[in-house]
């Protein structure tokens, strides 16, 4: 939701678009570390794929 919104696509995030994710997951969706921490990873398995 929240890349469809920004008009991004995983392959078009910056460090900064990484970061506000992750404010956005925190702050916004009130997910817990654990869970965060496996957003981050997706994030990056699918970024070292392309």
């Amino acid at each position: 939701m929240y890349m469809k919104e920004h008009n991004k696509s995983i392959e078009d995030m910056t460090l900064e678009d990484v970061q506000q994710y992750i404010l956005y997951l925190i702050k916004d969706k009130g997910l817990s570390s654990g869970t965060i921490n496996n957003y981050i990873s997706a994030i990056g398995s699918s970024i070292l794929s392309f």
